[in-house]
């Protein structure tokens, strides 16, 4: 996707559809039976992300390492450059472990990138898992191959401890998922943080809403729709999530 200067907020009309939420994330869910489950679940994913975050810092560390010790090096030269026999072979020895840490600085890089990219997909199957129980459509929504999403934003939605729904969201609102992929990759990153903020704070004001009334025919919320034709906030209300 071309990369144009924009603004990284998220629209607030594009958040105004209802909060999403599903067990384990909302402040009262403690009482439900698959809570035990989905805190042990939401734990892993926690733990994931951190050992991402570290193993991306061990390899940003490790490959400005590299690229210092070869920037440092230089050529050794002709042996008649040398006012001694020994400065000549020192310079050999220096250069040759200038170029074995820059090495294993490379190497150790490409292992932390590994870490992290595993850990990253291991948090994602986790929260796509949960969140899976709960909505019915998250894989025709959330994973719509004609969905914008950039590589930068994929990276910043399986960092996040809401990548679910944020995925879902943004497949309920591809027109947000556009433009957010249409901002530079700094802002495409802080977009998806601020989205994550949004929908945290909403599903949190939801949690404190009242119950809805439940109608004569005994659903809540649903307005007579099957469960195929409701959308997420109203098969959350319905099944009493």
């Amino acid at each position: 996707m071309t990369a144009q200067d924009g603004t990284p907020s998220v629209d607030d009309d594009a958040l105004a559809s209802p909060a999403q939420t599903y067990p384990g994330q909302g402040e009262d869910d403690g009482g439900s039976p698959g809570a035990p489950a989905q805190a042990g679940r939401e734990g892993r994913i926690r733990e994931l992300i951190h050992r991402k975050q570290v193993a991306d810092a061990v390899a940003a560390r490790s490959a400005a390492e590299a690229a210092a010790l070869r920037n440092g090096s230089q050529a050794p030269g002709r042996p008649q450059d040398y006012r001694a026999p020994e400065d000549y072979t020192r310079a050999i020895a220096e250069q040759a472990a200038r170029e074995a840490g820059a090495g294993l600085m490379a190497r150790q890089a490409a292992q932390a990138q590994e870490v992290a990219a595993r850990a990253a997909q291991e948090a994602w199957s986790e929260t796509a898992a949960g969140f899976r129980q709960w909505v019915p459509d998250f894989d025709a929504v959330a994973l719509n191959p004609n969905l914008s999403i950039s590589p930068v934003m994929a990276d910043a939605i399986r960092e996040s401890g809401r990548a679910g729904e944020i995925a879902y969201y943004l497949g309920k609102n591809p027109a947000e998922a556009t433009r957010i992929a249409a901002l530079p990759p700094v802002s495409q990153a802080t977009a998806i943080a601020r989205l994550e903020g949004r929908l945290g704070a909403n599903a949190q004001s939801t949690s404190r809403a009242p119950e809805p009334v439940s109608t004569l025919s005994g659903r809540s919320g649903g307005g007579g729709k099957t469960l195929e034709d409701m959308d997420f906030e109203e098969y959350r209300r319905t099944r009493g999530f």
